[in-house]
């Protein structure tokens, strides 16, 4: 869950950013004419810094949130086993079957196949709590895994030391 909240946290400023700009442009378009707000209804016309308001608003609504979802879960998660959050919180996504990261089509398939962990009121995401390997519903279905990290072997205090 904490590895969840890592991740969906630059998302979430995203988002907040996106709608800070909609804010800004609807608010000069809605100013911007005082007969449209007596009557309700405002020409369809835009300038060109309000189209460039939508526009960055889209960015980073849509466009960034997507991109670094994709990298996070995808390339990061696919091929290391960890997104950031899953770094943060010392485990990894490994095959049931090999015990290797999942690569990047598997990893992001495991993250659409969440959406079935929620359906019948988020039981999936509470598999865990019972099942022996802790699996969530997905990852029963993508033969997949969360594992703790397996820590670094103690160095000596120099090379060649077997103490």
């Amino acid at each position: 869950m904490v590895a969840f909240v890592i991740d969906q946290l630059p998302v979430t400023v995203f988002l907040v950013i996106a709608i800070a700009i909609l804010t800004v442009a609807i608010g000069s378009v809605a100013g911007s004419d005082s007969t449209c707000r007596r009557q309700f209804s405002c020409p369809g016309y835009s300038t060109n810094s309000e189209l460039a308001l939508y526009g960055t608003a889209a960015l980073f609504g849509m466009v960034l949130p997507f991109t670094f979802s994709v990298w996070n879960y995808g390339q990061r998660q696919g091929t290391t086993g960890q997104s950031i959050g899953k770094k943060a919180m010392k485990f990894q996504v490994v095959s049931e079957k090999t015990g290797e990261p999942i690569g990047f089509g598997m990893s992001l398939m495991r993250q659409i196949v969440h959406v079935l962990d929620g359906l019948i009121c988020y039981l999936g995401y509470l598999f865990p709590l019972w099942d022996a390997k802790r699996q969530t519903f997905a990852d029963k279905i993508m033969s997949t895994v969360c594992v703790p990290m397996n820590p670094a072997p103690v160095a000596g205090p120099y090379p060649g030391w077997s103490g």
